[in-house]
């Protein structure tokens, strides 16, 4: 499924929104690096990099830039930008030695791959106190959200991946994976976080996405893993 006509689909998206509603891009992402604790000499790792569309803003920050992606054709395209160091990988599996990068941002990848695994991988290949950030589709939104419900059933018509996440409980077993959550903000609606329109993560209150910024604690080894609940 991750072809380059899925990477072409997400290519022409961000510069013309299927739905008009603006997808979220760097001048979102940039509103949370600063959770990262940037400096020009620390590793990155662009999870799930795509056609590089992060790499200009993370080359403000970063002058080590990794990028890895599942799809060769991204990874042509991603070869037009300055990373550090371009791989075919995919996330559960990044190939990367122990304790290699300071920090992972993993943006619009989470819904389409195993968390549990991902998570564990993220762990092994994050030094002690580094930081990944990351979003993801939460299970239980607004039933008046039309525009959730005409994008996923879109997705699936198209056959592409769309997993939903049960956040709650995601937050409730960080500590399974090593991690300690920095910070959780959420976006009510779809297209909500294209315009940065986001609040703190609240038990109480429904949502479709979420920007979860994670600090590692400890290996993962010394825990016992669970199965996430996640739902496609």
């Amino acid at each position: 499924m991750f072809d380059i006509n899925y990477t072409n689909y997400w290519e022409k998206s961000l510069q013309e929104s299927i739905d008009g509603l603006k997808i979220a891009d760097t001048s979102v992402l940039a509103n949370y690096l600063g959770y990262l604790k940037p400096s020009k000499n620390h590793k990155i790792l662009d999870h799930g990099c795509s056609f590089g569309r992060m790499f200009q803003l993370l080359s403000k920050y970063y002058s080590c830039i990794y990028g890895i992606d599942i799809d060769i054709g991204a990874i042509n395209k991603a070869a037009r930008h300055g990373y550090t160091c371009l791989n075919v990988a995919c996330a559960e599996n990044t190939t990367f030695p122990d304790k290699f990068f300071n920090s992972i941002i993993s943006w619009g990848v989470f819904d389409v791959i195993k968390q549990e695994k991902g998570l564990i991988e993220c762990n092994r290949i994050l030094k002690k106190n580094g930081h990944l950030l990351f979003t993801v589709k939460n299970n239980d939104y607004l039933e008046s959200d039309a525009y959730a419900f005409t994008a996923e059933r879109n997705a699936k018509l198209k056959s592409f991946p769309h997993m939903f996440t049960d956040v709650k409980f995601l937050l409730e077993n960080l500590h399974h994976f090593g991690f300690k959550l920095t910070k959780c903000f959420i976006a009510e609606k779809r297209g909500d976080m294209g315009k940065n329109l986001v609040s703190k993560f609240s038990t109480n209150k429904k949502f479709y996405e979420a920007i979860i910024i994670l600090k590692k604690e400890v290996d993962i080894n010394l825990y016992n893993h669970i199965t996430l609940k996640q739902d496609e």
